[in-house]
């Protein structure tokens, strides 16, 4: 935990979450695409996110605005099997595409000890 601002994130930001993952396997992207669909950044094929698993989710928090959320995902890919991150837009004023990522991301955080064993703390993730 990052003593900074305090809060869910304990004043971690995008950038400290993404290195973590990195650390842990998690090296390539993920991009948002439309119609719920995430693009992934080594074999480039388009799947639904309701395909792709969540290992692990983090949100950060706007410095200066509380409300200005981002989620940072560790993501595998369904077709090719990589590890690789995402970032997302959280609340009212996001686009649609992140939305409907979000909604329909396989969340298997809790399914597995994987995270635990890959010694990814995920004492802070949200369940909204």
């Amino acid at each position: 935990m990052i003593d900074s601002r305090g809060g869910v994130t304990g004043g971690a930001s995008i950038r400290d979450f993404l290195g973590d993952f990195a650390h842990h396997g998690y090296t390539s992207q993920f991009h948002v695409r439309p119609g719920g669909r995430l693009e992934c950044g080594q074999c480039h094929q388009r799947v639904p996110a309701r395909e792709v698993t969540v290992r692990s989710l983090r949100r950060v928090e706007g410095a200066s605005d509380p409300a200005d959320a981002s989620l940072v995902g560790a993501l595998e890919c369904p077709r090719c099997g990589a590890h690789g991150t995402a970032t997302f837009c959280h609340g009212p004023m996001c686009p649609p595409e992140d939305g409907a990522v979000l909604r329909e991301l396989n969340d298997r955080r809790f399914a597995t000890l994987e995270t635990q064993r890959a010694g990814v703390d995920d004492a802070s993730l949200v369940s909204d």
